[in-house]
């Protein structure tokens, strides 16, 4: 684990959806399990990008790391996995402040301490990890967006289940006002069998993006499908529309400091000096088997996928309005129908 001094991102998110989240005048509390939060590295050597990946409600980092693992290797990208607050070792209140505090927090970290540019950093979210997902990705100069099983906004998400009741409830997460603002290629995936998320939330979003999108609606995927059970779902859409995987000659460097969860305060009261822990660098190959992924479902190994291969052969074709997965290249595994379409 590596710990991320928390910051003030609510004060510059959402600021009409006010809720007692325990900041006072957008400045965080002082309580010791305020002050770090934690979340999961993965390094790769010589990724270009860094993948934030905000998971899914009822998971934590270690129930997530398999697919965390999975991205890291398939797509030789670096993967940071923020906890969200109340959640594994994260014994904070859960609010949607400092849910939003958190995903901030380590966008900031990532700029001010890692050093790494935004416009190689992909924001990664799943179904409730979409929302701040969302939050900090508006107006951002990102390389990419991920969106699983999205939602317009809470209130909306509940609208589906009672109707104009919805109205009573506060809002939070609010996408669709996000939406517009993004600025980074989107890819959304919304199946059309998702028995949460009604997936007329992916598509609704899907058009009011205005930056460069793909969306792709698998016709049996449901909410909590495994990702990586078939490779047109996710894995070749991301080769495709992000061209991955990229390599560049700097490696990913990490403050002494943030390894240690009680120098983090400290850190925050007295800035530390920058000194890199780049003697110590090492990629742990830690096999997906080794634990199944309770976010995406039983974590996989696509190892056998030429990642290198897949990457060339989708950036000799050009990318059409409208594509079904037919066009995909020819892989060893069953076709199953879903709708892609491009922009």
């Amino acid at each position: 684990l590596v710990w991320i001094p928390r910051t003030r991102w609510h004060s510059r998110y959402e600021q009409t959806h006010s809720r007692n989240s325990g900041l006072e005048d957008g400045r965080p509390t002082s309580r010791p399990d305020d002050a770090a939060i934690p979340a999961l590295l993965m390094r790769s050597p010589s990724a270009r990008y860094l993948v934030v990946y905000f998971h899914c409600n009822g998971v934590d980092l270690g129930m997530c790391k398999g697919f965390c693992n999975v991205l890291r290797k398939q797509f030789r990208v670096h993967v940071l996995a923020v906890e969200y607050p109340g959640y594994g070792a994260w014994h904070a209140a859960t609010t949607p402040e400092t849910i939003v505090d958190a995903a901030g927090s380590a966008l900031d970290f990532i700029v001010e301490h890692l050093q790494w540019p935004l416009d190689s950093v992909m924001i990664f979210g799943r179904s409730i990890g979409t929302g701040p997902a969302m939050a900090i990705a508006g107006n951002q100069p990102l390389a990419g967006l991920i969106l699983v099983s999205p939602f317009l906004s809470i209130q909306e998400l509940i609208r589906d289940r009672i109707g104009g009741l919805a109205g009573f409830c506060e809002d939070f997460f609010v996408s669709k006002d996000t939406a517009p603002k993004v600025k980074c290629p989107t890819f959304i995936l919304h199946g059309e069998a998702d028995e949460v998320v009604c997936n007329t939330h992916g598509k609704m979003l899907y058009k009011m993006l205005l930056s460069r999108k793909l969306l792709v609606v698998p016709a049996e995927m449901r909410h909590n499908s495994s990702l990586l059970g078939n490779l047109q779902h996710f894995v070749l859409p991301m080769f495709h529309f992000f061209s991955l995987p990229e390599q560049c000659t700097r490696e990913l460097q990490v403050p002494i400091w943030a390894w240690h969860r009680r120098l983090v305060a400290q850190q925050a009261q007295h800035p530390l000096p920058t000194r890199l822990l780049s003697e110590d660098f090492s990629v742990h190959d830690t096999s997906a088997r080794d634990a199944p992924c309770e976010d995406c479902g039983e974590a996989v190994e696509v190892d056998s996928l030429s990642s290198k291969t897949t990457s060339e052969s989708y950036s000799q074709q050009p990318a059409p309005a409208v594509m079904s997965t037919a066009s995909w290249p020819e892989m060893p595994q069953p076709h199953r129908s879903s709708r892609v379409h491009f922009m």
